[in-house]
């Protein structure tokens, strides 16, 4: 298992849009087509409150984009601007194992509708806020999305799964393009 994963989801078909507003957003002009690029550990940025300057785009499904990026800084600016732009579903992850850290960030076209955030010291997540999701739907199991214990990895994937990301096929073997920060 991978000590982290920091992903970015964006459903759409319109790739040449997503890069310009990722061109805006990081304030970096060019980007390098390449293979199989990755972000490792020691791209990582320190602490959280930094924004993204490095990030790896592929096209992960017919018209879905994943972007892995190196910050762990919750980015409710880039969800709101890039799902209203592009008038659909943003989603971002985030996976820490040293601390079980999860987090889940949804927005649909420029709104925020759901975020939880959890960590293994707390049987209940952290943040757990927004619009239940249709399969959170209390009637179907007897437990809301507002009841969820210990929100881990498992379901970090399963609610990316129920939005039409499947984590486990994320593959780098995707021509990739990258937007990095030259030092």
């Amino acid at each position: 298992m991978k000590e982290f994963d920091l992903h970015l989801h964006v459903k759409t078909m319109e790739g040449d849009k997503l890069l310009l507003l990722l061109h805006e957003l990081t304030g970096i002009k060019e980007t390098v087509q390449t293979r199989s690029a990755c972000i490792e550990k020691e791209d990582l940025l320190a602490g959280t409150d930094c924004d993204p300057d490095y990030l790896v785009i592929t096209q992960s499904e017919e018209d879905w984009y994943c972007i892995r990026h190196n910050t762990f800084k919750k980015l409710y600016h880039w969800g709101q601007l890039l799902s209203r732009a592009l008038d659909t579903l943003f989603l971002q992850v985030a996976y820490r194992s040293t601390d079980s850290y999860s987090y889940f960030l949804a927005y649909k076209r420029g709104v925020r509708i759901r975020e939880i955030e959890a960590n293994r010291l707390s049987e209940i997540p952290l943040l757990n806020e927004g619009i239940l999701f249709p399969f959170e739907d209390p009637h179907a199991d007897g437990v809301s999305g507002f009841d969820i214990r210990m929100f881990d990895r498992d379901s970090l994937e399963d609610y990316c799964i129920e939005c039409g990301v499947d984590l486990h096929s994320l593959q780098l073997s995707y021509d990739s393009q990258v937007i990095k920060r030259e030092n």
